[in-house]
């Protein structure tokens, strides 16, 4: 039988202090999964955030579109376009030729304002008249959580405008 000699030398642990087969310490996993959870929570309140963003950007710019194309057939009947804003949606229509009532997306909210002049007033219609130049302003802001559209009526050239991100 042969004998087989330890040395000192192989009985100590290896560079850095550690074991080769040691492997990483549960608290040492414990900081690499709390550090994983923290970077996950930041990463998701960013996706929740550009998805909330998104439906209401595409909420204003399709009520602005509907607007402006009511508008502009006012314009070419020489009528003027009614916007009704409710809790649930909106409904725009000119003389009669009136659209079904279109719903807001959940947790949208929208607040209509006038000025003829003596400062704004919340309502909830507003006749959009079809002549060039506006006689009265009317702004819609739409919010959603601390995001916020704003949808007026540009006192310059009368056109519909949508203005992102307030």
């Amino acid at each position: 039988m042969a004998k087989i000699a330890i040395s000192p030398a192989a009985s100590r642990p290896a560079l850095g202090g550690h074991d080769r087969n040691s492997g990483f310490t549960l608290f040492e996993l414990l900081i690499v999964l709390a550090i994983m959870a923290v970077l996950a929570s930041f990463t998701g309140l960013a996706v929740i955030r550009a998805v909330q963003g998104n439906v209401l950007e595409r909420t204003a710019a399709g009520l602005t579109q509907d607007l402006r194309r009511a508008r502009r057939d006012a314009v070419q009947q020489g009528v003027d376009v009614q916007l009704e804003v409710t809790e649930t949606g909106y409904r725009i229509w000119t003389d009669g030729d009136a659209q079904a009532l279109m719903a807001w997306p959940a947790d949208v909210e929208a607040s209509l304002a006038f000025d003829e002049g003596q400062g704004w007033q919340r309502v909830s219609s507003v006749a959009i008249p079809q002549q060039g130049i506006p006689l009265f302003l009317f702004r819609l802001v739409l919010t959603q959580g601390d995001q916020r559209q704003t949808i007026q009526l540009d006192p310059i050239s009368g056109e519909v405008r949508h203005d992102r991100n307030d």
